[in-house]
């Protein structure tokens, strides 16, 4: 089975490093440090791994050799491609940046193999700032000047991979102010909507209180006499003149009258009639609600005199 590492899956058996476990970022940049991410993360897994045991190291690390008077050369990773080893890029179109120095020890054979896809990879490669370094002694330089060329090599590096996350970050940052841009726009188009939608409710609200107040009224017309309006089963309750509480039933010879608009008492059209348990009725005329304000007033021996006061309601065409 293949194994994989950090960046990259380790098919040992086809002796291939597959770059396939980093997608491009928002650059379209998929970045491999050499020495980290290929030579020390498949020595950790190479010899515990039962897949690539037996199979040789296919890298070896060269640094400090003499180049020339002077002169000594940094770290490089050799890849063995002599062996059959090849490296196949991330299966999509990409820039490959390989942060290092990494050389195949086959100079006339390629250490790349093609993506299985037809894709379009750019490769790059960002080698390091200490690929020579100037040997003391012989240069003319004391170790502490050599040291302080060294950390300005470093220096010089961390600078670089300030940058490209720099780079990546105003790459995300332009996203993100695109997505915030494109989210106004539909914020703007939201409050549009509801703008439209308030004003309408306003214009419904205001029908709907004219409604309110038109059922109102209508509401408080309902159980009162129509002027100059017959209505019948007007009905009212009398009570015992003894205990001046309990309703008083059979009661005969009933004198009703009305009082209209502060009018003379006048005798009413109508007679009474006993409907239950101390409740009576009686037809109301016309003539008993022509008017505003009418009072009427129920009397019969053993009983309360009742008065009963109402405003009544206009009458208009169409309405029952």
């Amino acid at each position: 089975m293949p194994v994989t590492i950090n960046k990259a899956t380790i098919d040992g058996a086809n002796k291939t490093f597959i770059l396939d476990q980093v997608a491009p970022d928002v650059n379209g940049q998929v970045n491999i440090d050499v020495v980290v991410d290929l030579f020390s993360d498949a020595k950790e897994v190479w010899f515990s791994s039962t897949e690539l045991q037996g199979l040789i190291f296919p890298f070896d690390q060269d640094g400090g050799r003499q180049l020339k008077t002077g002169l000594r050369n940094g770290k490089y990773a050799f890849f063995k491609n002599d062996l059959g080893w090849r490296i196949r890029p991330y299966e999509g179109n990409h820039e490959l940046v390989l942060d290092g120095n990494i050389f195949g020890t086959d100079e006339n054979t390629t250490i790349w193999e093609n993506t299985v896809g037809s894709f379009n990879v750019q490769t790059r490669l960002s080698t390091s700032g200490e690929s020579k370094l100037l040997e003391t002694g012989t240069s003319g330089l004391t170790p502490q000047e050599s040291a302080a060329i060294l950390s300005i090599a470093a220096d010089q590096t961390v600078i670089q991979g300030d940058i490209s996350t720099i780079q990546s970050d105003i790459g995300l940052i332009q996203t993100d102010i695109g997505t915030i841009n494109t989210n106004i726009v539909t914020i703007q188009t939201d409050i549009g909507a509801i703008q439209s939608s308030l004003s309408s409710m306003a214009s419904d609200i205001a029908l709907i209180q004219g409604d309110i107040e038109l059922l109102e009224i209508n509401v408080s017309n309902l159980n009162k006499p129509k002027k100059n309006m017959p209505m019948d089963n007007f009905q009212f309750l009398m009570v015992d003149s003894g205990d001046l509480s309990s309703p008083k039933v059979g009661l005969i010879n009933f004198t009703a009258m009305r009082c209209i608009n502060d009018s003379a008492w006048e005798m009413m059209t109508n007679t009474v009639v006993e409907v239950a348990a101390g409740l009576y009725r009686i037809d109301l005329s016309a003539e008993d609600t022509n008017g505003d304000v009418i009072t009427y007033k129920f009397s019969a021996d053993g009983a309360v005199t009742r008065y009963i006061t109402v405003m009544t309601a206009p009458h208009t065409v169409g309405s029952p």
